[in-house]
């Protein structure tokens, strides 16, 4: 009756200690699956986000670059400019209220695609003012050249005048001899 009561004793023990493998730290539970499932779906969704950030500052660029003066842009390229703007707008609203990304993101996106439009606008400004400073020279060398042949001209037209205007005082003191 002893052995009967020991081994009943052994086995309250050994049921007592032993663990269940869904409280393992160990145990391939649905915590895990759910934490790769959430790391997934975050790649995805800042994958996503990356798409949306190059194709509307893509966008924007081109909007940019175009060089059709106001008056001959058409209401098609006015709207899609109004749009691209919106949305930009929109996903650095959305990026600063994102709590997975750092605060102010979404501001320093644009902040950083302003600044670096700026910077394109001055380039583009300097280039125009070189070139126009280039022309108004080369404008003023050849306003120079054409004063200095119309000058030449004119004192070519005098000197011609100046001729034809002895020769007939000698043809009347020439006449005027006879």
């Amino acid at each position: 009756m002893e052995d009967d009561d020991i081994q009943r004793e052994k086995e309250l023990l050994n049921n007592s200690i032993k663990l269940k493998k869904s409280k393992s730290q160990f145990a391939n539970n649905t915590k895990n699956i759910n934490f790769e499932e959430l790391a997934d779906m975050k790649f995805a969704d800042a994958q996503e986000k990356k798409r949306i950030v190059t194709e509307l500052g893509l966008k924007f660029l081109k909007i940019i670059n175009d060089t059709t003066i106001p008056e001959n842009q058409d209401v098609f390229f006015k709207n899609q400019e109004k749009e691209v703007i919106a949305k930009l707008i929109q996903l650095c609203v959305d990026l600063n209220n994102d709590e997975d990304e750092l605060e102010g993101m979404g501001s320093t996106m644009l902040l950083t695609l302003l600044i670096r439009i700026i910077s394109k606008q001055r380039d583009t400004i300097n280039k125009l003012q070189y070139t126009n400073s280039n022309l108004q020279n080369l404008i003023s060398g050849i306003i120079e050249r054409l004063d200095l042949l119309e000058n030449d001209r004119l004192h070519k037209i005098e000197q011609s005048i100046q001729n034809l205007n002895n020769n007939l005082n000698n043809m009347i003191l020439n006449t005027n001899k006879y």
